[in-house]
């Protein structure tokens, strides 16, 4: 009886784990896990499906990518976007005149990611930076001009505040002798001499094609914390 007893204990917490069918190889059989449906990524909650206790459906079921839908898709396609103007005037207003972004670039399937100054032409929706010539970002950017760049607010993060802005375009590297160099010192108002940048300087011109703007804080207002500002 005492044995009987000794048994039925951890058959029972194995029973809590377990009773919703959820998948796990090391206990099930195959023809249990055949009873948990694969599901395809972005695919609703049915209505009669089990009321269960669980942090993710990855936790029961196999999920099959479709290489189309992703997370962020999603999320756009919910409720609350707001239109593409009014979206760039929240995107000016979070960027401000000139912020230190993360710039990715990539060659030959090698990525690399730094930091650079970029300053925003809110008009022409364009941003420009300078960098010294035979740097490393300039060299990939001039053999392959599609990059990534995003933008955050750290002191945010300590308020539980997460906004960010990732974007993705084509970056041209202009020398000094480029009627563009001009125009983008006028909006990055560099604090030295315009001749030693022209002599020891090369800009980026960066023209972001889709700007997607996650914040947070529109929870509050009934709007979607996902939106995607596009060219």
């Amino acid at each position: 009886m005492k044995k009987l007893a000794f048994v039925s204990i951890p058959l029972f917490i194995a029973l809590l784990v377990c009773g919703c069918s959820v998948k796990d190889t090391t206990t099930l059989t195959l023809e249990k896990e055949k009873e948990v449906p694969p599901i395809l990524l972005g695919a609703e909650l049915k209505k009669d499906h089990p009321e269960i206790e669980t942090l993710a459906c990855m936790e029961c079921h196999v999920i099959k990518t479709d290489t189309v839908t992703t997370a962020t898709q999603r999320f756009l396609a919910r409720e609350g976007a707001i239109g593409n103007e009014k979206l760039w005037e929240e995107i000016v207003g979070f960027f401000g005149k000139r912020q230190s972004c993360v710039l990715a670039t990539s060659i030959n399937n090698e990525p690399y990611v730094t930091t650079i100054d970029f300053a925003l032409d809110p008009v022409n929706k364009v941003m420009y930076a300078l960098s010294e010539k035979g740097t490393r970002k300039l060299g990939q950017m001039k053999m392959n001009p599609k990059v990534a760049l995003e933008y955050h607010q750290p002191r945010d993060w300590n308020a539980k505040i997460f906004r960010c802005l990732q974007m993705r375009g084509e970056a041209q590297v202009l020398s000094a002798g480029d009627p563009r160099f001009d125009e983008g010192l006028k909006i990055f108002e560099p604090q030295l001499e315009v001749e030693v940048i022209k002599r020891g300087m090369d800009m980026t011109f960066f023209t972001p094609q889709e700007i997607l703007f996650y914040d947070n804080l529109r929870k509050e207002k009934g709007l979607n914390v996902f939106q995607l500002w596009m060219r």
